[in-house]
């Protein structure tokens, strides 16, 4: 009696620390349930739609970089040759079109949804793809891009209509291809100045796309892909349509402004509960779990709390003791490092929403750059709020040669004079900075831009544009990469357009004549780019009245050009670096006559074409060889011809066939008619085969063709050579 009496202490504070630890927890349990059935479904709707943007962009990011091909396209050489409205020699189409090939076909490594990748070119009525290096545009219709219920003629003017991306759903039913659902891409590249035409298509396989949204995002999901025009592409169940979303699925959707597509993601309504409950049934374990973790914390504080008070009142407060509480610290520490790690989680996310917003904004700004006067109102007030650029403001572009990347923008002075910076990497070392700003401000910006880069004066060179409006971007880009070219050549560090000497206005030098000049050095005709340049030289000179200045610019155009076609010549450009170096110093001192560096110049394009005629031969030695050993393996196929031989080589009949003549001095079949009587030659030696037998083993399908081919090259029949050289059997 007297040891419960004593232990009524300890049980009331017992019951203390139980209702202060597990009473309110039950209270707040109980009127919580009923709402968390509705909150975890919105928390997990919620969840899903942020899944579905991201999926969505990183889905749209990666049909975009491929799409972006098209931009790209514009600015190489091959594309711009076949493009141009000018004749071409058979090596130089053939030579672009397998450069084209190989640029395509590098597109494709590593590509799951897309086929194949190609440009049209309407006025040569000519197909280069990843596929092959070029086609005849009807047969490779026929064998790749043949769509059910759409003809040849009806696709052609598809693709040469299509100013913007657009896309074609179809059912593919060509050979080459399997028959299955596909999604045409196609685009007209923009060549700016160039009177030509190309276009650039590929196909989108729609089971590999499909897997792969699925793979991004959850395998319950089901989903609808449609244009910009609200054509729906493919979806993955045809039961799925945009009506049913408040009925049986819950619907989330994601437009990409880079590709035009629009993705619509439907997730059962089943999972949505489902998952709701699941939470449910998961909190109420968490809370039975707490309630016996309380109980158990509270008889041990209990014990730990009493202890000290019955020592103290039974020795008359000796001393005191502090409660022993390593569980409580544990969970602190555990408490605490759960809420870092979802600070690290929260952190990452930002990033890789900040990631993806630059990559959108920078695809954007590149738009606006190279076609915003192409761009239909929509697509333009599109890009520009995503650069976050005002409708009716005016810019100005700078292109920077700044190998850091790294550009400082006083914010105060943004905030003050309601201006906006954006700048995008154009290159490894070059960097393009658009500002959006006040008239005044604008025409300041030659003072302003040396103290936002973090680089020395010294080592930096720019070119900036004049003052235009948002549709007249593109122009901006033009005028600021005139300027900044001149100005890396050592004329200014930072250079304006409308500071530039009116000699680059006054010269003639079309860009169709530098593909013209690039094109016979290539081949290595040194008389059509003597020609070219003599031309040139006169039409400036003897028409124009050029002044002294305006002819050196001139001929600093014509030595751009010079490194251009190094560049596109095996091996050519460090020869061509050592050869230059005198006509450097003369074009940076202009110490001597213009007529003396003209000279020097045509001695340095004389040099290109030379070893353009070296590469050349060195490279048709090696495919020379490449057909020897081809043909020594597959002589006794018959059905072997110089087409077979061009297509494993991947070059055209008409190049091959005469370069084997131009190399050998003898036709394809002289070569193949040697090879097989020679080893019809060492059959009849060594063995006991008749003449029918042979003539078959080495290739031959007619036995009156392998005697006149025998014949020709012993002056013999093959049963007298047999007797008249038995007595010597060959290896």
């Amino acid at each position: 009696m007297r040891k419960s009496r004593h232990m009524r202490p300890f049980y009331r504070l017992l019951i203390s620390l139980l209702a202060a630890l597990i009473l309110p927890s039950v209270i707040l349990s109980a009127s919580y349930s009923a709402a968390l059935r509705w909150t975890v479904m919105e928390d997990y709707i919620a969840l899903n739609r942020q899944s579905a943007e991201n999926a969505g962009a990183v889905i749209d990011s990666y049909v975009t970089s491929h799409l972006n091909s098209a931009y790209a396209l514009a600015g190489t050489p091959s594309v711009k040759q076949l493009a141009a409205n000018i004749d071409m020699t058979t090596l130089d189409r053939n030579n672009a079109c397998r450069d084209l090939n190989n640029y395509l076909s590098g597109l494709q490594i590593g590509n799951p949804i897309f086929s194949f990748t190609g440009v049209y070119f309407p006025d040569r009525e000519l197909v280069v793809s990843s596929s092959s290096t070029m086609l005849d545009y009807g047969l490779f219709y026929s064998l790749y891009l043949k769509f059910s219920g759409v003809t040849a003629e009806e696709l052609a003017s598809k693709l040469t209509a299509a100013k913007s991306a657009v896309y074609y759903a179809g059912y593919s039913t060509g050979p080459a291809m399997e028959a299955a659902p596909a999604i045409l891409f196609m685009q007209v590249i923009d060549l700016g100045y160039l009177d030509s035409r190309a276009c650039f298509f590929s196909l989108i396989r729609v089971e590999e796309f499909a897997q792969l949204i699925q793979n991004s995002f959850d395998s319950r999901i089901r989903f609808v892909v449609e244009d910009v025009y609200g054509n729906v592409l493919f979806r993955s169940d045809s039961e799925i349509a945009p009506e049913y979303a408040g009925t049986d699925y819950h619907a989330f959707s994601y437009s990409g402004l880079s590709s035009g597509l629009k993705y619509l993601f439907f997730l059962p309504t089943t999972s949505v509960f489902g998952q709701a409950s699941l939470f449910q049934t998961i909190y109420f374990l968490s809370l039975a779990l707490c309630t016996l973790i309380g109980v158990w914390l509270s008889v041990r504080m209990a014990r730990n709390l009493y202890g000290p008070f019955e020592q103290m009142a039974n020795t008359a407060f000796p001393g005191s003791g502090l409660p022993d509480a390593p569980n409580m610290r544990a969970g602190f520490k555990l408490v605490e490092g759960k809420i870092r790690e979802n600070q690290l989680r929260s952190e990452q996310f930002q990033r890789e929403i900040q990631q993806q917003y630059r990559v959108i904004r920078d695809n954007a700004l590149l738009r606006l750059l190279s076609r915003s006067h192409l761009l239909s109102e929509e697509d333009l007030m599109s890009a520009a709020d995503i650069c976050g650029f005002s409708h009716t403001a005016f810019f100005r572009v700078a292109i920077v040669e700044n190998p850091s990347g790294r550009l400082t923008v006083p914010p105060e002075l943004c905030e003050e004079n309601g201006c906006s910076v954006v700048a995008t990497q154009l290159s490894e070392s070059q960097q393009i900075v658009v500002l959006s700003a006040p008239a005044d401000l604008l025409a300041r910006m030659e003072e302003l831009l040396p103290s936002w880069l973090e680089i020395p004066q010294a080592q930096y060179a720019a070119g900036i544009s004049k003052t235009h409006s948002l549709r007249s971007l593109s122009r901006c880009m033009l005028e600021a990469t005139d300027a900044f070219q001149l100005s890396s050549a050592g004329n200014a560090q930072i250079l304006s357009y409308g500071d530039m000497p009116d000699a680059f206005t006054a010269m003639e030098f079309p860009p169709e004549k530098e593909l013209q000049l690039i094109a016979s050095v290539r081949a290595g005709d040194d008389n059509e780019t003597e020609r070219l340049l003599r031309e040139i030289y006169a039409t400036n000179q003897q028409e124009r009245k050029l002044s002294t200045d305006a002819l050196w610019c001139l001929y600093s155009s014509l030595f751009s050009t010079a490194l251009k076609a190094s560049g596109q010549i095996p091996g050519a450009q460090e020869a061509f670096m050592e050869e230059s170096h005198y006509l450097i110093s003369i074009l940076q001192s202009h110490s001597i006559k213009p007529e003396i560096c003209f000279s020097e110049l045509l001695r340095i394009f004389h040099t290109l074409c030379e070893s353009a005629q070296q590469s050349m031969h060195s490279k048709n030695r090696r495919i020379i060889d490449q057909v020897m050993d081809y043909l020594n393996e597959q002589y006794a196929n018959p059905m072997l011809c110089l087409d077979m031989v061009a297509d494993h080589l991947g070059v055209s009949y008409y190049f091959l066939s005469r370069m084997f003549k131009d190399e050998t001095g003898e036709s394809f079949s002289d070569i193949l008619n040697a090879i097989r009587v020679d080893c019809a030659i060492t059959l009849l030696l060594n063995t006991d085969l008749p003449v029918q037998s042979i003539s078959e083993r080495v290739g031959y399908t007619n036995r009156n063709t392998f005697l006149r081919a025998f014949q020709k090259r012993t002056g013999t029949t093959p049963l007298r050579y047999r007797k008249e050289n038995a007595a010597q059997p060959r290896p």
